[in-house]
């Protein structure tokens, strides 16, 4: 765990790099959507709990200043962020509204393979969602359904997943306009996580 948690930081700092130049096209399918769902199980699941208090202060913010972050429209409210635990979603859930076209869903799976994500996740892309995978591995079944997959820079991980949960936390603050992207305040976040660490 010790290992995992040292390299966290680096992590974080290769995440927000990956998400800066991914920016327009992630911008381009977050923007455009009704309603955003993060979707995950497990650890992932937590990471967008935690992530998702962030995304509805951004959706506020935005419609305060008249338009979406990426002001490619007009909103005059905030969109719905809502956040499913994968194997609700799949079994219709508390609301029997898991998915809706026009949905921009997030799906999070370190693995790329947990079964009740992936099965969201198509279910999700059945609907008529725009899905972007969040996961560190490019070639995963997740990936491969989503319209575009945020890779996780975390290399090999063993034991604790310390390292991932930091580097799925810090994309996902990122997609939703909480956490910038730039190289300095990567390079200033990596820092100062890697001080906490020490």
């Amino acid at each position: 765990m010790g290992r995992e948690l040292a390299e966290g930081p680096a992590a974080v700092a290769a995440t927000l790099e990956t998400i800066r130049s991914e920016q327009p096209v992630l911008d381009g399918i977050l923007a455009g959507a009704e309603r955003l769902v993060l979707l995950g199980t497990g650890a992932s699941l937590a990471m967008a709990r935690a992530a998702v208090p962030s995304w509805r202060a951004a959706e506020q913010a935005a419609a305060r200043r008249g338009g979406a972050r990426a002001r490619t429209e007009v909103r005059s409210r905030p969109r719905d962020v809502l956040v499913r635990e994968s194997t609700e979603a799949v079994f219709g859930g508390v609301d029997g509204d898991a998915f809706r076209p026009g949905d921009a869903v997030v799906a999070i799976s370190q693995s790329g393979s947990s079964p009740e994500t992936l099965a969201a996740a198509r279910l999700a892309g059945r609907s008529g969602a725009s899905l972007v995978a969040v996961t560190a591995h490019a070639g995963s079944p997740l990936a491969a359904v989503a319209h575009r997959a945020v890779t996780l820079p975390i290399g090999e991980e063993h034991g604790a997943a310390t390292k991932s949960e930091l580097a799925t936390l810090g994309a996902l603050l990122a997609l939703g306009g909480g956490l910038p992207t730039d190289p300095p305040t990567g390079a200033s976040l990596g820092a100062w996580l890697a001080g906490i660490v020490r």
